[in-house]
């Protein structure tokens, strides 16, 4: 038998009824909440993707993962609509004040080179997004993902980049277009690893090898604009309106670039993360898009790059077309042929 270990994780008063967070038990992340006056900790991991449940909908004694909606019980760990599968759950009760949660203790964690080794030993295959051409005359309005798409991805820039700065070929990494492929982007778009933490892996990598780069402050986006697309957004503005989706554009363009963005013109409106509290895929952000666009979910087309968030797109009632940044000329036409051109 495991003897459990007991962890003060939070006080009492950092859970109000209604609330819950991630939070770490001797290593291990635990969803911690407090169901109208129940505390419980269950694996904050969903059983799918492994996404942080805590991030998800905590309503009628269930979680629902933020990712693709797989709902648990929250005390009994239980997946709704599937017998016998269940999330772990842990004793969780109050102490003089503290919220105490007992784990096993958390088991060696893998660095990402040793997740990558099993990675690639195992094989695994890219998941396939299949095409669900949209029906002429369906679509009311057009959302667009900015970068990889409006914008080319980091990947298209590195070659410069390492030029100007006296690197060598490939030192940095190609991730869609390395012909070795590139796990922890597949991973990105599996919706297993959140982007920003891909681009803080790559960072942490360069800077243990004396590389000063940083994603995020050696990249000018002015002028990157990719031609093929901005002839698209004039062509699809005289007959759709069009909205901007984006996860956080400020990492990449700064802050106040809602502003002074040369493209706002081509849209109705911008719908940031930062703004709803809420990434990609989560649900709630197609919704919002929507309401922006004053359309029914259903009546709008969504346009990424990353196969979780065109999934999830579909799944909130929104058709979706996956941008192949590999392939602008082939997804140029795949948009062309949802919005009726």
């Amino acid at each position: 038998m495991v003897e459990l270990v007991e962890v003060a994780v939070c006080s009492v008063a950092d859970l109000p009824p209604g609330t819950m967070r991630r939070l770490e038990a001797a290593g291990r992340p635990v969803c911690v909440g407090n169901n109208n006056g129940a505390l419980f900790a269950v694996a904050d991991s969903c059983l799918h993707k492994g996404l942080s449940l805590s991030q998800g909908l905590l309503r009628d004694g269930h979680v629902t993962c933020p990712g693709h909606w797989w709902r648990y019980d929250v005390h009994t760990g239980a997946l709704a609509g599937h017998e016998g599968v269940a999330a772990a759950t842990y004793p969780v009760y109050a102490v003089g004040g503290d919220v105490v949660v007992a784990v096993p203790p958390a088991e060696p964690r893998l660095s990402w080179r040793e997740v990558l080794l099993q990675h690639a030993r195992a094989g695994a295959a890219k998941p396939a997004v299949p095409e669900r051409p949209v029906p002429p005359g369906a679509v009311g309005g057009v959302i667009w993902d900015m970068g990889g798409i409006l914008y080319p991805t980091p990947f298209e820039v590195f070659e410069a980049l390492e030029q100007e700065r006296g690197l060598p070929a490939g030192a940095l990494p190609r991730g869609p277009f390395a012909p070795e492929g590139d796990p922890l982007y597949d991973a990105v778009d599996a919706g297993e690893l959140p982007e920003p933490e891909y681009w803080a892996t790559r960072q942490a990598e360069w800077q243990a090898r004396g590389v000063d780069v940083d994603v995020h402050r050696d990249i000018d986006w002015t002028g990157r604009e990719r031609p093929q697309v901005m002839a698209l957004l004039e062509r699809l503005g005289t007959r759709l309106p069009q909205l901007v989706l984006t996860n956080d554009a400020s990492a990449f363009l700064g802050a106040g670039w809602r502003q002074t963005w040369p493209l706002r013109g081509h849209f109705a409106g911008l719908v940031d993360s930062v703004d709803l509290g809420v990434r990609k895929p989560h649900p709630d952000a197609y919704v919002a898009a929507s309401d922006a666009l004053g359309l029914a979910v259903g009546d709008c087309v969504f346009i990424d790059d990353l196969s979780v968030n065109v999934l999830a797109s579909r799944q909130a009632g929104m058709p979706a077309v996956r941008f192949d940044v590999t392939d602008v000329p082939g997804s140029i036409a795949r948009i062309e042929a949802a919005a009726g051109l």
